[in-house]
């Protein structure tokens, strides 16, 4: 039921006039890449019905999400909540060293150096759904990043992996602090 501005239009009488206006309608409860779908079906359509008609329409901008900066006293709380548990080192990576999730799990003690991480590998799901640890997508994915002595530290008190969690194990529990946190 997309485009239901459309629907009783004949197609004789279909402009880019009336393809905006059904155009603006859904974009009021629904995000601009589901919209622009919807007029890829209908262009698709209109070009093998319909040949010399050419689909023209703007689109609304995607708003920007806002993003929430906690505090230095938000951050310092969570941090020591969460000192010692199975969590501390995944945030402290993801906070120091800007890695992701697939990127922190499958970490070991090897790939900690004096200077920081080595970045070769994340841990994916595959097809059917089993945690796998493939190498990075891209040649840029490959990477070091610096880390602080202190959280270099931590790091290096682990032997084996880092964490033994997978990536939506790192999500939960970092949800979880941080509601515990009232953050």
């Amino acid at each position: 039921y997309d485009l239901k501005a459309l629907h009783d239009v004949k197609y004789r009488h279909l402009s880019n006039a009336v393809i905006q206006d059904a155009v603006n309608e859904e974009s009021r409860s629904h995000d601009p890449k589901t919209v622009k779908c919807m007029v890829g079906l209908l262009s698709a359509s209109l070009k093998m019905y319909y040949p010399e008609f050419v689909v023209r329409v703007s689109y609304a901008q995607k708003a920007k999400a806002e993003r929430y900066v906690p505090t230095d006293a938000e951050i310092k709380m969570l941090m020591k909540h969460i000192e010692g548990t199975d969590i501390e080192r995944p945030v402290l990576l993801a906070a120091c060293g800007s890695l992701r999730r697939s990127e922190i799990a499958p970490l070991l003690d090897t790939d900690i150096t004096d200077f920081g991480v080595t970045i070769t590998k994340a841990m994916v799901q595959d097809e059917n759904k089993e945690w796998v640890i493939k190498g990075t997508k891209s040649a840029a994915g490959t990477r070091f990043s610096p880390l602080p002595p202190e959280v270099i530290k931590k790091l290096k008190a682990c032997e084996g992996r880092i964490t033994d969690l997978n990536p939506n194990q790192i999500y939960k529990r970092f949800k979880k602090a941080l509601r515990e946190c009232m953050i």
